[in-house]
């Protein structure tokens, strides 16, 4: 009874207007998100602007990262395979490098080349240097000279390294036997302590190169060095550059370094410190009579006589011979001759903004001999150096 009476009541005042009556708050409020949503995505309600354009993915920052590459001194064991290995500590590292205590590796982070060996590599490696550190280490065997590795860049995505490398697969039209013997190499990249992964996005890349002919070069590792008369800033650009197969640093039509009087170069790209410009290419050299055959055990002095005449300075020399002298006294003998100037350009011309006032380019081709042959003596020309001189080195070994 009092129900009814309420309600009656309830409805008299509705009608009399004195209780406003209820609104449809389900319905307004989803107009209301409707609206919010095209105000949100920028859409005009007449149907004239366009669905925004999707957003691009972040690019990821480049790593700080150095590399050090490196071999084993010892013919490869049949057990040997790729393998990646990340390694944050000292102990660890040890582990790891009894298992290759014949390796070799190339230090280039001082104003030289330093050759290390296994004591000099723990030692480089050491606790200290893991509590800045960390290092990823990949290691590949080279089947008879037809694969190559080269790490393109280092990209971090948050506390893991993307490692980005060229597997480079050289095809041949000829005999593959011509090849030389397999080989265990070594990339060493160090990273800071806060990368903790590397993953690896390595692309395939097949190269033909065509016929090898006898003494014919199919990879040489040239390093380029700049000496302005004053501090500034240089393009160096490699002509052929299909031929490249490693660069470094990064290499973006070109190199854009500050370059200093006493050698010094800053990546204008990255703010690395650089003291030289790597670079692996394809290159084909034609067979000559002349040349020298000489011991492998006395490779180091032939080189430091040769390379004085042909321009190198002392601590250039010493570079070049640290790098290659492991090569050559392995060698009971050894058939050497250096590229002249026109063979080297014809192969891999090398264009630098400003000019130089002098460019002297060193290329070793050699091949390790059982016996030594008869060939007629080089005749070489010492260039002059003056003023903006730029010099650059390199070799391979004939096949």
């Amino acid at each position: 009874m009092n129900d009814n009476i309420e309600n009656k009541n309830m409805n008299d005042n509705v009608e009399n207007n004195n209780i406003p009556p209820k609104k449809p708050t389900v319905i307004v409020t989803i107009v209301l998100a409707v609206v919010a949503l095209v105000a949100t995505l920028g859409i005009s309600l007449s149907g004239n602007n366009p669905l925004p354009a999707p957003e691009q993915p972040m690019e990821l920052p480049q790593a700080n990262y150095e590399i050090l590459e490196g071999y084993l001194a010892v013919p490869v064991p049949d057990n040997s395979n790729d393998e990646e290995v990340f390694i944050t500590n000292h102990d660890d590292f040890k582990c790891y490098l009894d298992l290759y205590q014949d390796v070799v590796i190339f230090d280039d982070s001082s104003e030289e080349v330093i050759m290390l060996e296994y004591s000099d590599i723990l030692e480089k490696f050491n606790q200290d240097f893991f509590k800045d550190n960390n290092l990823a280490i990949k290691t590949h065997v080279l089947l008879t000279g037809h694969m190559e590795y080269c790490v393109q860049k280092v990209l971090q995505n948050n506390n893991q390294a993307i490692i980005e490398m060229n597997k480079y697969l050289y095809v041949w039209d000829d005999d593959v036997d011509a090849m030389p013997a397999p080989e265990l190499e070594f990339v060493f990249i160090v990273l800071d302590k806060d990368i903790t992964s590397a993953k690896y996005d390595i692309k395939e890349v097949e190269r033909n190169v065509g016929i090898v002919e006898e003494h014919a070069i199919h990879v040489a590792k040239p390093v380029i060095y700049l000496y302005p008369e004053f501090e500034m800033n240089v393009n160096v650009l490699l002509g052929e550059e299909n031929e490249l197969t490693c660069v470094y640093p990064f290499y973006d039509n070109g190199w854009n370094v500050l370059a200093k009087p006493n050698g010094d170069l800053v990546d204008l790209n990255t703010g690395r410190s650089q003291y030289c410009l790597y670079y692996e290419a394809i290159g084909k050299y034609e067979t000559t009579n002349d040349g020298f055959v000489i011991k492998g055990k006395d490779s180091a002095a032939f080189l430091e006589e040769k390379l004085a005449v042909l321009g190198l300075s002392e601590r250039e020399a010493n570079e070049f011979i640290i790098y290659w002298l492991p090569r050559l006294e392995a060698n009971e003998y050894n058939y050497i001759r250096f590229a002249t100037m026109e063979e080297i350009n014809s192969n891999m011309s090398l264009n630098i903004t400003p000019a130089p006032d002098s460019i002297i380019r060193v290329v070793m081709l050699f091949k390790g001999l059982d016996e030594p042959i008869d060939v007629e003596e080089q005749i070489l020309e010492t260039p002059e150096r003056k003023g903006f001189t730029v010099v650059e080195w390199g070799g391979t070994e004939l096949q």
